[in-house]
């Protein structure tokens, strides 16, 4: 099938850059070019691929269609059919509604910790089916990046079809961002940084990782936030046997790293790269990568849906929350409904440490450092 073009994008945001040499780029509706090293990336679907190199990343909606990087069937049919009848058609039985995870209003619950504004930028790293991205360009410039084409595609066609004149839609690698320096007010990575060591098995997985947020350091303002959504490598669930998501293994995000390694690679044949940490970790893994202050908060249900954002460093707080609103009834797992009931008898600084799923907002700078 011939692929379908939409007309060029008339209005690109101006803080591109040549992801080689960080120069200049000129673009026109077939491809971009850098001024410098005078490198050109090409323009697909009125998408371009900044992202020296070609990705194998199936992404989001190619995990879905179970199909790696063959689109152009699936994007001409969202520009026909519409996004939400084209994601809806490639649903998997048995799997999370898709399209609900990519409307729904508590995609963006944490929002208001990251200090938004309507003149905020934010780089969306990961966008998957833009269920971030496309909400928040409703209020402020977004640019929704990702390593799949299809994923940043089906990006680009959402945009169009619902009005979201201020989201820009590229294909980029988030570890080498073909963006300027210190342009954004808030970079997300949410469910993202536990898959960036995939891409770079020959390196070490915490070094990949740091990379990736040195990045996303760099191209915040002194003023701007990370917001980092993230499991819990120290999950009480995982004591109790639920499989670490990722690797679909029991009990291997408890194990040291080379354990770990071990276990994955006679299991499933292949080397436990996604990397998740426990609270102290992740803590340190931020200030390693230059982030100053870092608020923490437990995001439950999980950050895909999250119906509330509750701060762990907050001790009365956090126990508030567990005695006045977590109801392990409402959960229809015997084994959430025990893990639940537990907490609510845990002391706080137990079940800080001990939830599935972390949000981080961290600063770019300090306060003094900014003021």
């Amino acid at each position: 099938m011939t692929e379908t073009v939409p007309p060029p994008k008339s209005r690109w945001l101006d803080i591109y850059q040549c992801p080689d040499c960080g120069g200049a780029l000129a673009k026109n509706p077939d491809k971009w070019e850098c001024a410098g090293c005078h490198a050109q990336y090409p323009v697909r679907a009125g998408v371009p691929l900044l992202n020296p190199g070609v990705s194998r990343s199936p992404g989001f909606v190619g995990v879905m269609k179970r199909d790696h990087d063959q689109p152009d069937t699936f994007i001409h049919d969202a520009e026909k059919r519409g996004w939400e009848a084209a994601l809806r058609s490639i649903q998997m039985p048995g799997e999370p509604d898709r399209l609900i995870e990519a409307v729904a209003p508590n995609r963006i619950s944490w929002r208001h910790v990251a200090g938004l504004e309507p003149s905020s930028l934010v780089i969306d790293i990961g966008t998957g089916t833009g269920g971030v991205a496309c909400q928040l360009a409703a209020g402020c410039s977004v640019v929704a990046v990702d390593r799949s084409f299809i994923d940043a595609a089906f990006v680009a066609v959402r945009a169009s079809q619902s009005g979201l004149h201020s989201l820009d839609s590229i294909v980029a690698d988030g570890s080498r961002l073909p963006i300027s320096t210190g342009v954004a007010d808030l970079v997300t990575l949410i469910g993202v940084l536990e898959w960036v060591p995939t891409d770079f098995p020959d390196r070490d997985p915490r070094e990949s990782q740091l990379d990736a947020l040195r990045e996303a350091r760099r191209v915040l303002k002194p003023t701007g936030r990370l917001y980092l959504a993230i499991e819990n490598r120290a999950y009480f669930g995982y004591y109790l046997g639920a499989p670490e998501p990722h690797a679909r293994l029991r009990y291997v995000s408890l194990m040291d790293r080379e354990a770990a390694d071990r276990y994955s690679r006679e299991t499933r044949g292949q080397p436990f790269l996604e990397l998740t940490h426990s609270l102290p970790e992740y803590r340190s893994l931020l200030a390693e990568a230059g982030f100053q202050r870092v608020d923490s908060y437990w995001l439950y249900p999980d950050y895909r849906l999250t119906h509330a954002v509750v701060p762990v460093d907050e001790a009365g707080i956090a126990r508030w929350y567990t005695d006045q609103h977590l109801d392990p009834r409402r959960h229809r797992r015997p084994f959430e409904q025990s893990l639940y009931s537990f907490f609510r008898f845990s002391p706080p600084d137990f079940m800080a440490h001990s939830v599935r799923d972390y949000g981080f907002v961290a600063c770019a700078a300090s306060p003094e450092q900014h003021a």
